[in-house]
């Protein structure tokens, strides 16, 4: 393996207040510079700690468009009915139009005359179902994210996936049905992961 001479990395952490209490955005950095000898690594830190391996392992939670890393747990539109009533319908509506949140609903991705990108965009027009999973469970409920269980959120992405007449209301989602859904925008994306041999 090639010496490293030098390594720059950035940790940055995005806090947003909800936007229907108008709270602050803040964004802090702190930043780590490595330099790796071929017998040992000198690090120095320029403020923070070092996290430990249970806070790390709480944000190694990528879901990948084919699949991989889903959790065990399981969902079906019709139980994420009561879930999206009391955790999502205060920003996307009750049908998933969009309220203070992003529209959730509707397979072209743009709303008529709008010309806000991020009321627009509709999860309908993602191209992969374990994407959808992925955001849920890493940024939702805006104002307490990475607080819904599994089954949960394989509930609530269900009910997206129902809305958008992609799946059916009884249908199980889980870590074996979910990667199998077939969006309406597959045909017209690419996966670069693919292209570059990398998948």
């Amino acid at each position: 393996m090639s010496m490293l001479k030098f390594v720059c990395v950035a940790l940055f952490t995005l806090l947003v207040g909800c936007e229907k209490t108008g709270g602050p955005l803040a964004l802090s950095a702190t930043s780590v510079i490595a330099t790796e000898t071929p017998d040992s690594v000198e690090i120095k830190t320029h403020g923070g700690s070092m996290l430990s391996e249970a806070e790390i392992s709480t944000h190694q939670i990528t879901i990948y468009s084919d699949g991989r890393n889903l959790p065990d747990g399981q969902g079906t539109a019709e139980q994420g009915n009561s879930v999206y009533a009391l955790k999502c319908l205060m920003c996307h509506g009750a049908k998933g139009e969009g309220v203070l949140g992003t529209r959730l609903v509707g397979r072209e991705g743009y709303q008529e005359g709008s010309k806000d990108v991020m009321t627009a965009m509709s999860v309908g027009a993602w191209p992969s179902a374990p994407t959808i999973f992925d955001y849920v469970r890493r940024a939702m409920p805006h104002f307490s994210p990475k607080t819904l269980s599994d089954d949960e959120v394989y509930q609530l992405t269900a009910w997206i996936l129902k809305e958008n007449d992609i799946i059916g209301a009884s249908d199980v989602m889980n870590k074996d049905t979910l990667p199998k859904v077939t969006m309406p925008t597959t045909s017209l994306t690419i996966n670069v992961y693919e292209q570059e041999g990398q998948n």
